[in-house]
């Protein structure tokens, strides 16, 4: 009944599990989540070293400011040194009144700082890097309107200095609604 898998049809099943396993993540990277107005979600991004690389940014839409809050949560001496993300709709930077963040950090609408073609982006230009187990850091990007609801859609985080000396940017996973209906956020994803 059960057959011998020869070489051409392991590497079949080989092929098929690494085109799901792809189609999983790309999955990942197009769920986007929305928030209404006085709604906050955080997002967990985490590296291939696991626990040893991560991060948690928090973003609130209140009136017309959107805030993120974002805390390194490494275990190891991995830095947290950016934050990119999308919006949909789309954040013009001609829709930016201002901007501004803690601890040194610049912000900015549109591509820059490395990370590629984000609307809008919170990062320490390489030389304020946040360390595990300190304060967290707050960025605002205040609109020229008021949204009645923003999405947060592809979003990343800069994690440099990992256990094997290099960076990633993982992507943003929305965390779980608390139980029973808990937590400030809407649970609304796309």
């Amino acid at each position: 009944m059960f057959r011998k898998l020869n070489l051409k049809n392991a590497a079949c099943v080989f092929a098929t599990l690494v085109f799901l396993a792809a189609g999983a993540a790309s999955s990942v990277k197009a769920q986007s989540v929305c928030l209404q107005q006085g709604q906050s979600k955080t997002f967990s991004y985490t590296s291939t070293f696991g626990a040893a690389g991560s991060a948690k940014a928090t973003f609130t839409l209140l009136g017309d400011m959107l805030t993120v809050v974002y805390k390194n949560t490494s275990t190891s001496n991995t830095y947290l040194s950016g934050v990119g993300f999308n919006t949909l709709p789309h954040i013009l930077p001609a829709d930016v009144q201002s901007s501004s963040a803690s601890r040194g950090w610049l912000t900015g609408a549109g591509a820059g700082s490395g990370f590629g073609s984000y609307d809008l982006l919170a990062y320490g230009n390489g030389n304020k890097r946040i360390a595990p187990n300190t304060p967290v850091g707050t960025a605002d990007f205040t609109l020229i309107y008021e949204p009645a609801q923003l999405c947060i859609a592809e979003n990343i985080v800069h994690l440099t200095s990992l256990p094997n000396g290099d960076s990633e940017k993982p992507v943003g996973v929305p965390d779980p609604e608390a139980p029973g209906g808990g937590g400030s956020g809407n649970g609304n994803t796309e």
